[in-house]
Order: structure tokens, then C-alpha cells, then sequence
């Protein structure tokens, strides 16, 4: 394992707590706000401080994390005390993973050469829906290198419609069929 802590690890025990309390959505938004203040790199800086206890460290924590639970506050102190702010988004990222397989939720990634536009996203939820034979929530990418078409990343499944896929395969076989 390495070290410096699992992000997965932590969201275990956070969906566990989560579960026992029956708060899943307060966790998700608890550890959404967090992850945006961790994402700071001012805010980074300050908290990875030597010289500043924990205690003087929380002490500036935002206003904006007041209606943070107890729990999600003694989780901050720790990871804050054990130097390990930077894995706040990848918790959250993981927890919400748990929490929508919890759910019945598969997620996605959609990768596209540009952005989607809402009718397109409500066509590609409904065959991911129909696919997956669930609910389905996904993310967007902009890869321009695509060309056109779209990559979809669903769990461990690659679903690849590009046209960069395309002219690969295409030219694989221009050149085998060379020989």
C-alpha cells in the first residue's frame, strides 16, 4: 500500500459512518465542500505549516465550512494533523462512487472533441440507461484529439466511437492488408 493513506480507505470508513447515521447526503456535500477548499493552494499551503498547531489551523478554517458536522470536522483535523489535506478530493471522489453503487447508480465518463449539448446528453443518458439497464450519472471531458465521436468509461468498460479509433483501425488494416 502506498503510503501516505488510501484515499479508499478513508471513504470506507466515511460510508460507514455515513451508513450507520443514515446521512449519505450530508457526507457527499460535507466532503464536497471540503474538496473545494482543498483544492486551494493557498489554503494548501497554510495547513501543511509546520509551525501552526492544528488546533491554530482550524481555528481558520473558512465560514463557509460552519455547517460541516462534527465528524467531518474531526475527519479535516486529522487528515489537516497528519499532513494529508491532498487527499480530500479523491476521498470525495471515491465516497460518491460508493454512495451511487450504494444507490444503484453506475457512473460514467463521457469524453467528447467538444462540448456536449443538453439534447445530445439526454440521448447519450438514455442509452447508457438502456445499456446498463439502471440509472446512469456521468461526467464530460473535452478531448479535442478525438476528432469526433465519443469515449465512454463505464466502470472497467471502454465503449470506443471516435473517429481517432477509427483511422487507427482503418489504418491497421490498410497496412496488413499491404503485405
Amino acid at each position: 500500500m502506498p503510503r501516505g493513506g488510501s484515499p479508499t480507505r478513508h471513504a470506507l470508513a466515511v460510508f460507514a459512518i455515513a451508513g450507520d447515521q443514515d446521512q449519505f447526503d450530508k457526507w457527499l456535500h460535507d466532503l464536497g465542500q471540503m474538496s473545494q477548499l482543498a483544492q486551494d493552494s493557498l489554503f494548501r499551503a497554510v495547513m501543511d505549516n509546520p509551525k501552526l498547531s492544528v488546533v491554530e489551523k482550524l481555528g481558520l478554517l473558512p465560514d463557509s465550512l460552519s455547517d460541516l458536522s462534527p465528524m467531518a470536522v474531526n475527519l479535516l483535523a486529522l487528515l489537516v494533523a497528519r499532513y494529508r489535506l491532498r487527499l480530500i478530493p479523491d476521498i470525495y471522489k471515491e465516497y460518491q462512487k460508493l454512495v451511487n453503487a450504494h444507490q444503484g447508480i453506475t457512473s460514467a465518463e463521457v469524453v467528447t472533441a467538444v462540448p456536449l449539448e443538453d439534447a445530445v446528453k439526454d440521448t447519450v443518458t438514455s442509452s447508457l440507461e438502456a445499456i446498463t439497464g439502471g440509472k446512469v450519472v456521468f461526467t464530460t471531458r473535452v478531448d479535442p484529439s478525438l476528432l469526433g465521436g465519443l469515449v465512454i468509461y463505464i466502470g472497467d468498460t471502454l465503449l470506443d466511437g471516435s473517429v481517432r479509433s477509427k483511422l487507427k483501425a482503418l489504418r491497421k488494416s490498410l497496412v496488413t492488408s499491404g503485405r
